[in-house]
């Protein structure tokens, strides 16, 4: 896990790259690290906690600005399934 985060300065191996899906009672977080043959690790509603640990690499996602970004943050800060799916429409 990167220590101190500079994003001038990013190891291509810390990246991780996400996606995240959300219902009223279920939150899906999938994510791998760079490379091939890496494993895609899925979390069912995960913790706050843990959505906070993924969020110390350097993360890539698709549409992240404008949907999965604000569900990590949510999560992070103890929103839980029903106000993240709020959150998201």
């Amino acid at each position: 896990m990167p220590q101190d985060y500079d994003p001038e300065n990013v190891c291509i191996n810390d990246i991780r790259f996400f996606d995240i899906e959300v219902a009223p009672n279920l939150l899906i977080m999938c994510w791998k690290e760079y490379g091939e043959g890496k494993a895609v690790h899925t979390m069912f509603n995960p913790e706050p906690w843990e959505v906070e640990e993924l969020t110390r690499y350097p993360l890539v996602g698709f549409n992240c600005r404008q949907y999965d970004n604000h569900i990590l943050y949510g999560r992070i800060m103890g929103e839980n399934n029903e106000q993240m799916y709020q959150r998201s429409n």
